[in-house]
This record gives structure tokens, sequence and C-alpha cells, in this order.
């Protein structure tokens, strides 16, 4: 890494430690039945947040609940061989996964909507208002990270395989840390109600 490249990242680094402090995730419901994980293309980040989240839910969570994935531009239909191959890594497969993209429609029936980027965060309130308090930012489960990766979880696609591990690691975690949250506010609920 270039002088220039450290310097570039320690200024993004401040600057979304100041920005972030205005960003945060609405409480978790107590009642999720269905959870959409969106990236921009469908194709590497969200279809394996959805493929981990169904792997690591019997072992975190006893809540029941349907997992899916969409893009808000979905335009290649499947996940770039990188993607499949560390995916495989983790238990998980995405051979068979086909983009789909975020309409009005599965955004209005979703309990909470999973981005990876504060800019996507923004993008899902601005085209579907209705889904405000519902979107959530999936960085924000990932306690290890600080500064530009607080908010957002980089796009793998076209980068090197390293990027994909690095990036399925941190979804691996924050998705899992999520299913445990879930579950500590249904338990919450149920112990308030008792």
């Amino acid at each position: 890494m270039t002088a220039t490249s450290r310097l570039k990242r320690t200024i993004k680094n401040v600057w979304w430690t100041w920005k972030g402090r205005s960003i945060a995730n609405p409480p978790v419901p107590v009642q999720a039945h269905s959870v959409l994980f969106v990236c921009l293309g469908n194709i590497c980040r969200s279809p394996f947040a959805e493929a981990i989240a169904v792997k690591r839910a019997p072992e975190l969570s006893t809540v029941v609940l349907r997992y899916a994935s969409a893009g808000l531009e979905a335009r290649t239909k499947q996940s770039p061989p990188e993607a499949r191959d560390v995916a495989a890594m983790f238990g998980v497969s995405l051979d068979q996964h086909e983009a789909r993209a975020l309409t009005p429609e599965l955004a209005a029936s979703q309990d909470m909507i999973i981005v990876m980027e504060s800019s996507q965060r923004q993008r899902v309130h601005a085209d579907y208002p209705g889904t405000r308090g519902r979107v959530y930012l999936l960085s924000l489960f990932d306690g290890e990270a600080n500064g530009l990766e607080r908010y957002n979880i980089t796009d793998p696609f076209a980068g090197p395989r390293s990027a994909y591990e690095a990036c399925y690691r941190r979804i691996d975690r924050a998705v899992s840390a999520l299913l445990i949250g879930i579950e500590h506010a249904r338990r919450a609920a149920e112990k308030s109600a008792s």
C-alpha cells in the first residue's frame, strides 16, 4: 500500500467515524418472521448472507425466519466463480443462485431488510419509503469494524479471491451477531410478558 493510499484510507476512516455518529440501526423486532439481505447486484454479498443465515440459524437462534436476498441493480444472473468457490469454504453453495431485483412488493413483505452499505440504506429508504424502521446496516452488527468498515461491507466483485474471503468472514460474523440479536429480542419480550 502506497503512502497516498494509506493517507486516503486514514481520511476515509476519520470521515466515516464522524459521519457514523448519526447512523444507527432501528431496534430489532421481537416478532420478526422474514429477513431480506440486499446488496447492489445480488450475486456476491447478499446471496452469501442469505445462505450463511440459513446455515447458522439452527445453531444460534430458536426463532424460525424466512431468508431471502435481492439486489438494487440485479443484472447478472449468476454469482462469479470466486464467490462460489469462497462460499463453499464456509460450507454454503451459491451454485444455483440466480440474482433477483428488489421490488416494492418484496420490500413491503419483509420484517427486516439488511443492506451492506450506508448508501444502500439511504437508497432503500428513498426508493421504498414504507421501509423506514425496517432497514438495517449489516456492518453495524460486526463489533470488530471501525471507520469506513463500520458502516460498509465492501463489494468484492471483480476483486481478488482474498477480497471475497475477507468480505465473507465479515458477513458471517455480522450475520451470526444479527441472529443472536433476534434471539435476544425474542427472549426479552417473552420474559417481560411473563
